[in-house]
């Protein structure tokens, strides 16, 4: 079984880098790839796009040899000084550097809320999906789809099975309505990651709370597992969400309070979604909160704010706030997930 082993760098960027950033970003990679199997993960602070955390993972037999060799590369050195000279802000000193040999990235807890995408959404863009299994640290890490939300409509079951067979993972599901599995603990607490589709939110969390499904996820969270989801999946895990849960009107719908606040998907890709979410928070019917367009998620670590990704670099996720009877949207910083994965 190969070594693992996770080095993360911090630090900060000049302001209006960002495309040559990812630009230099994708020729290290290469040549880091010359030497060993790994990847790398890219991350911009919410609320400062220029502080960056970089998140190495090195595959190899022997991690600390590939690292010795990568050190001594004549052309990676040379990048490297081209990102100290034009990339890295003149007023840091030096570069934040980690290393684990963990399975834990970000020490633990995570959840990814996605407004939208992924593989049902987003068919021929699996980057968020991408996303979800490389936080696992993991070659080939166990997934489970939990389709509760759609009555476990077997078209989205087959959809999840063909979208994650083209990855690097080992995919099933957990059916609440066709008993797949006669021990609901023991299967979601063997896995690496837990799916969570979307559907009717409010009929889902009944099912989950009469099934102890809820008290399950809370144990697999708060042992580890990468909790995600998109739409219902998504405003399932905080104090309350912006739902179309009752047909006909969008409301406010308390969750299982896993995050803090509010949350609302779809920000972009229905109409009455901004406007419904404005009026709930001014009006003190929901709680302020976090609104995602399609395409964007939010990843909490344990409960904070970690990062902002997306599969879209024209999309964003936005914080809103209410003060004197007046609402306010923040845009919030974001990696496009293209400049990662390619």
């Amino acid at each position: 079984m190969p070594n693992r082993l996770t080095k993360i760098y911090r630090y900060k960027i000049r302001p209006g880098v960002e495309a040559k950033y990812f630009a230099l970003q994708r020729e290290v990679l290469k040549l880091y790839r010359r030497h060993t199997p790994m990847d790398v993960l890219f991350f911009a602070d919410p609320t400062d796009i220029t502080r960056r955390t970089e998140v190495v993972r090195f595959f190899a037999s022997d991690a600390d040899q590939a690292i010795e060799q990568i050190d001594r590369d004549p052309e990676i050195l040379k990048l490297f000084k081209v990102f100290q000279q034009e990339i890295l802000d003149p007023t840091l000193s030096e570069i934040s550097e980690e290393v684990r040999s963990s399975d834990e990235i970000n020490g633990g807890r995570n959840i990814v809320a996605m407004g939208g995408g992924g593989f049902s959404m987003e068919p021929d863009n699996p980057l968020l999906d991408k996303y979800v299994l490389a936080l696992t640290g993991k070659m080939r890490p166990k997934i489970c789809f939990v389709g509760t939300a759609s009555g476990d409509a077997q078209g989205y079951i087959d959809n999840f099975y063909k979208a994650f067979s083209r990855l690097e993972c080992e995919p099933t599901h957990l059916s609440l309505f066709r008993g797949t599995s006669p021990d609901l603990a023991g299967l979601v607490l063997s896995q690496d990651v837990v799916y969570v589709g979307g559907g009717n939110t409010r009929n889902m969390l009944a099912l989950w709370r009469e099934w102890g499904l809820d008290q399950i996820l809370r144990q697999a969270w708060e042992r580890g597992v990468i909790l995600c989801g998109i739409s219902a999946g998504s405003i399932c895990w905080f104090d309350q969400g912006v739902t179309d849960s009752i047909p006909g009107q969008l409301s406010a719908l308390d969750g299982l309070g896993f995050l803090p606040e509010s949350n609302c998907p779809h920000y972009d890709g229905e109409k009455e979604r901004r406007p419904a979410y404005h009026r709930l928070v001014k009006d003190g019917q929901i709680q302020p909160g976090l609104a995602a367009d399609d395409g964007v998620a939010f990843h909490f670590v344990g409960q904070k704010l970690a990062y902002v990704v997306s599969s879209n670099p024209e999309k964003s996720g936005y914080r809103i706030d209410a003060s004197s009877g007046q609402v306010s949207e923040t845009k919030l910083a974001s990696v496009f997930l293209g400049n990662c994965f390619g």
